[in-house]
């Protein structure tokens, strides 16, 4: 007699029962166990130097003019050269987590065809991918809020010790401040799961998401950083030197016409100017004699002041929460559209 097995595949979609979320987190950490380990150990590896630099610094006496230059003790700037050390360390971290954390997370599954055991058991596609997503995006806001909080630590102690190491606007410690770096983080493996949930290779994923999140952190740091707020501008007679008070960052620079009008450092009449200026100024003249010629040929044209725009260093909070909240938006946007990419493939 012929015996014969009938299938039923559970349904795609729809509720399903099965497992807990304790038991999803479950096999989440037996997955994910050694990339979390060795990226927890960096992060304790980066931090711990981080606490210890701290700790030094803050043991040393102050020194002002004690010292020889009237500045920082040459101690402090040891530690300070040694923590600068890890400035592309921890400026990379966020782009490892992208392609290693977020790119392979779907596209693994998809080229070892296990998605199609894990999204037939009796767990929907949405809740194991939510599941996994949650333990993950928990795992990487701890870790990256230690980093960001002991690195930030130790930079801030730093530059109020000596106002010349860690300008507040360099990557070094504008970037560590805990909730911008989470959002960096998060940013960057939201965008490596739904580049990986398009592309479904885990080289190319992991190529688009190295790449476009680079784009993305140039195009906000140096195109959208300078004007999230209208920008101070300090203006200044010609030809007097310009000095402003703090660790600012200069957003332009240019003349100012009597009639409100701005021109760049670079404009065509300047050009025109130091050419003039340089031609009616004897062969040896100064620096200085033929930068007057060029401020009487722009004040006789009505260019009468220089001027600097500037976010201060009392704005270095409200930008960087401004920029947090665009990582973070990015980010629950990008792991949206990878639910939606599961759900609609799991239905097809």
């Amino acid at each position: 007699m012929t015996t014969g097995t009938v299938r039923t595949d559970p349904p795609a979609t729809g509720k399903r029962g099965g497992a807990g979320l304790l038991d999803l987190a479950w096999v989440t950490w037996r997955q994910y166990r050694w990339l979390v380990l060795g990226t927890t150990l960096a992060v304790a590896a980066v931090s711990g130097f981080f606490l210890w630099s701290y700790f030094a610094a803050s043991g040393l006496p102050p020194c002002g003019n004690a010292c020889p230059d009237g500045g920082a003790s040459p101690a402090l700037e040891a530690i300070a050269r040694r923590v600068s050390l890890l400035e592309y360390p921890v400026l990379l971290f966020a782009g490892l987590v992208a392609a290693f954390w977020g790119a392979p997370l779907l596209s693994q599954e998809y080229e070892h065809r296990t998605h199609l055991w894990a999204w037939t058991q009796d767990v929907s596609p949405t809740r194991w991918l939510a599941t996994r997503l949650l333990a993950l995006c928990a795992t990487l806001t701890v870790l990256t809020g230690l980093l960001g909080l002991t690195g930030t630590l130790v930079t801030q102690y730093l530059h109020a010790q000596d106002s010349s190491a860690f300008h507040p606007y360099k990557s070094m410690s504008f970037d560590l401040w805990p909730p911008l770096q989470i959002g960096y983080v998060l940013f960057g493996f939201a965008l490596g799961v739904a580049v990986s949930a398009v592309a479904r290779r885990t080289v190319i994923a992991m190529l688009v998401t190295v790449l476009g999140f680079a784009a993305v952190r140039v195009f906000v740091a140096e195109f959208l950083r300078p004007h999230y707020l209208a920008p101070l501008r300090h203006a200044t007679p010609l030809g007097q030197s310009v000095k402003l008070e703090g660790a600012n960052l200069i957003t332009g620079t240019g003349y100012l016409h009597t009639s409100g009008a701005t021109m760049p450092q670079d404009g065509s009449l300047v050009a025109e100017c130091r050419k003039l200026a340089e031609q009616v100024s004897p062969s040896n003249a100064t620096y200085s004699q033929v930068q007057a010629e060029m401020s009487k040929c722009l004040t006789e044209r009505g260019w009468t002041q220089t001027y600097i725009d500037y976010q201060s260093d009392a704005r270095v909070l409200p930008i960087q929460l401004i920029e947090t909240g665009i990582y973070l938006g990015l980010a629950i946007v990008l792991l949206v559209v990878a639910v939606r990419l599961v759900r609609r493939t799991a239905t097809l």
